[in-house]
């Protein structure tokens, strides 16, 4: 594997700190992985309804569709029609404050993609799709490749929240400024749009956390954290 050439920056510090620490509660905290169906369905929705929105208007969203009883696993192994247009009435509610920010984006689309993810999953369900002996990469593949709406971040964190593996990376927008500031990523920034260009931005991510001595999950939550609090600090 070539070495990095790191340029310089205060922040770089900042993540080594931050994942040791990281480091030390993940391993006092170890859960066990997630095997329940009805666990798993609800991680992998829980990641798709944060795609591009607020992380608080997806947990609002995901509270009102419990709430509503639309992710049981009665309503689940359903093959009603009626499911897509209840979803999506669910998520446009709008007698939430704006001021609470926890209006919700794309309740069409999401809704679209509930309903198609609710058959693909009747089907073949998540506890068949992840099997303790696959490559954690073509475990990934296959959520993108099968699961409507989830991308590879949208994979990569699902396999992360459920325990399957912190070799894989979530790389959001606070990570992937951060690899520019550092410059091991072009300033004008990289395309995400396929799994294979994710892969090669991934690669670049795990260099980096192998010279830090992390694996690559827990570098990319440092990075997150440390950027968070850059952007609020304008550092």
């Amino acid at each position: 594997m070539t070495e990095l050439i790191i340029h310089n920056h205060s922040l770089h510090g900042t993540v080594k700190v931050m994942c040791d620490l990281i480091t030390e509660r993940i391993k006092a905290n170890r859960r066990p992985v997630v095997r329940k169906n009805a666990d798993l369905r609800y991680e992998l929705i829980a990641c798709l309804l944060g795609s591009q929105v607020r992380v608080e208007s997806a947990d609002a969203a995901l509270d009102r569709l419990c709430n509503a009883d639309l992710l049981t696993d009665r309503r689940w192994q359903m093959t009603d029609n009626t499911f897509e247009v209840e979803v999506g009435a669910v998520l446009a509610d709008q007698n939430t404050s704006r001021s609470q920010r926890s209006s919700y984006r794309f309740p069409k689309v999401r809704a679209r993609q509930l309903a198609q993810m609710r058959i693909s999953l009747q089907k073949k369900p998540l506890s068949e799709r992840l099997p303790p002996e696959g490559h954690i990469k073509e475990i990934r593949a296959s959520l993108v490749r099968d699961m409507p709406g989830i991308g590879p971040k949208q994979a990569s964190m699902f396999l992360r929240n459920i325990g399957m593996s912190y070799d894989i990376a979530i790389l959001d927008v606070h990570v992937l400024a951060f690899l520019q500031r550092l410059g091991v990523l072009p300033e004008d920034g990289v395309a995400l749009s396929t799994l294979k260009r994710y892969e090669q931005t991934e690669v670049i991510a795990s260099q980096y956390a192998a010279e830090c001595g992390h694996p690559v999950g827990f570098i990319d939550w440092a990075i997150w954290i440390t950027m968070r609090a850059a952007k609020e600090l304008r550092v």
